[in-house]
Parts: structure tokens; C-alpha cells; sequence
């Protein structure tokens, strides 16, 4: 647990950083993205960032040594990275789906 001397920046500080590595737990499971179901999992890296930048934003500038960094920018980038699959193979089946429509118009 983060703990920088105020109670109410120790609650956002540990809010935001658990919040993220939720975020990460949740990222990993194979959501099935087909027919509009679960979309809201591309949302996921959304959230992580602006749950990093409020965090970075409460974070006193006073800190130099930022242990707390080896556990939030991987998981950071392990949600976008997913992220960015879980968009791929989206827009890859929505392409599919226009070029089978267009088809079957013809």
C-alpha cells in the first residue's frame, strides 16, 4: 500500500493503483467481442489511463523513488496492448461482415 502521509491521497493513491491492476486481471480474459456482445472490454484501456493519470495527478511531487511504477506500467501496458488485439480482431470481423454484405447486394 502507497502511503504518503495524507489519509485522503492514500485512498486515491491506493484506489487508482488497484484499480488498475483490476483492470489488467479483467483485460486477460478472452472475451468473446462478436455480434456487439462485451464491447465495453475496449474500454478497458481507457479507464487505465485515466485512472493513471489521476494518479499521477494526486502523486506529491516530492517522491523521487517510484516503486510503485514497477507494477503500474506493466499492467498498463498489458491492458493496451490487449486493447489494441481486442480492436483488431473487432474491425476485422466488422470488415469481414461489410464485404460479405456487399456480396451478397451484387
Amino acid at each position: 500500500m502507497i502511503d504518503v502521509q495524507d489519509s485522503s491521497l492514500n485512498v486515491i493513491l491506493n484506489s487508482c493503483l488497484f484499480f488498475i491492476l483490476i483492470l489488467a486481471v479483467v483485460s486477460l480474459i478472452p472475451w468473446k467481442l462478436k455480434f456487439g456482445k462485451n464491447r465495453w472490454a475496449l474500454a478497458l484501456p481507457i479507464l487505465a489511463i485515466l485512472a493513471y493519470l489521476l494518479y499521477e495527478f494526486v502523486m506529491p511531487n516530492n517522491w523521487d523513488i517510484r516503486l510503485d511504477l514497477v507494477l503500474i506500467w506493466p499492467a498498463l501496458t498489458l491492458i493496451i496492448f490487449l486493447g489494441v488485439i481486442r480492436g483488431v480482431i473487432i474491425w476485422r470481423h466488422v470488415r469481414k461482415e461489410a464485404e460479405n454484405t456487399s456480396h451478397e447486394k451484387e
